[in-house]
């Protein structure tokens, strides 16, 4: 992922996870996210973030233009 060299490897795991991965997502796994220090403000935010770039994305890659 460009960037990840910046951002905490613990936000781009809950990146790709909310991205490619949502059936994996559990409590214990938010858990471990605010525990690691995601502020849960900010990771609200994250998932909005996330869920509103993935659906561009996702439609982009439906019309073949990926």
């Amino acid at each position: 992922m460009p960037g990840a060299e910046t951002i905490p490897p613990h936000v781009v795991d809950a990146v790709y996870r909310l991205a490619r991965h949502a059936s994996t997502l559990t409590e214990d796994w938010y858990r471990s996210q605010i525990d690691a220090g995601i502020d849960p403000v900010a990771y609200v935010e994250i998932v909005g973030v996330v869920v509103a770039v993935a659906a561009v994305d996702g439609f982009f890659r439906a019309l073949g233009a990926a």
